[in-house]
């Protein structure tokens, strides 16, 4: 690092670092870019990308060119996509990133693999989209496979994070309780909880009409997706719609309304939030 280094330059080098690392460890991704403090990357994505529809047609090497402008890493990369791909989110290769907020404190790694969950389908917003939820859909029922079109995570090479052993489950309680405090944390993590719980979840979001762009998931549903964050969470949330807008940019007196209710009906049933990725959010257990 030399004396005369300036942040965006300092920035800029610890970025690079950590792209080397995050390219040597996956199997997916390789780069080109040049000088120790890279504004400019040429990606390489070796995945299935759904590349065309009527007939179904799948890219194995997806290009795309990735600038850091004047104003990184206050806003976000620029991403031009140079091989065909089908999204609802992405036209004539420029991307709609949705709610993801970039900051100084989130690393250019972190924005890849959000590209990399895009462009693989396992993240996308018909809210909003290029593509009409009433088109898109009917699409998706002709992907061979369905979605993610791609399983593996973009770190598929990273050694596996330690899970713990899974609690053993109480013989008292097998539904939910939904009003009152005493809840056991054993009785939650049984599959009928859960699925219960995902309803409850579910049937809030849709009656707050903040359900548009989001999946919810149970644990175990979340776990065969291979994803890194949230694996211990009994319950997460995609957010790339209305959710995911008010919890990232939440800061009107409105908004914060609407946070503390969301917070409140958490609460009942002995549940905290917090984010995964910049679209993704986790319930646990208090």
């Amino acid at each position: 690092m030399g004396f005369f280094d300036d942040p965006r330059s300092r920035r800029l080098k610890k970025d690079y670092q950590e792209m080397l690392k995050l390219q040597s460890e996956s199997d997916i991704l390789e780069f080109k870019a040049s000088g120790d403090a890279p504004e400019e990357y040429d990606l390489m994505f070796r995945g299935k990308v759904l590349a065309g529809v009527r007939p179904v047609k799948f890219l194995q090497k997806n290009q795309a060119e990735m600038v850091l402008g004047a104003s990184y890493p206050r806003s976000k990369p620029g991403i031009l996509w140079k091989t065909p791909i089908v999204h609802p989110n992405v036209s004539g290769g420029i991307f709609c990133t949705g709610n993801f907020v970039m900051s100084p404190m989130v690393k250019l790694t972190v924005f890849c693999e959000l590209i990399w969950d895009f462009v693989r389908l396992a993240s996308f917003n018909t809210y909003g989209g290029y593509i009409r939820p009433e088109e898109w859909y009917p699409l998706m029922d002709t992907i061979p496979g369905g979605v993610p079109t791609d399983p593996r995570i973009l770190r598929n090479k990273a050694p596996a994070v330690p899970q713990p052993p899974p609690g053993e489950a109480s013989d008292e309680g097998d539904m939910l309780v939904i009003s009152g405090s005493a809840r056991k944390a054993s009785a939650l993590r049984k599959a009928s909880a859960l699925w219960e719980l995902k309803r409850l979840v579910k049937e809030y979001l849709h009656d707050r009409d903040l359900d548009f762009g989001g999946q919810v998931y149970t644990q175990e549903e979340w776990l065969e997706r291979g994803e890194r964050f949230g694996n211990d969470a009994l319950i997460t949330i995609t957010t790339e719609g209305p959710l995911g807008r008010l919890l990232n940019d939440g800061d009107s007196g409105e908004a914060e309304e609407e946070i503390a209710r969301f917070e409140e009906f958490l609460g009942s049933l002995g549940l905290w939030w917090e984010f995964g990725y910049a679209w993704s959010i986790h319930l646990y257990t208090k």
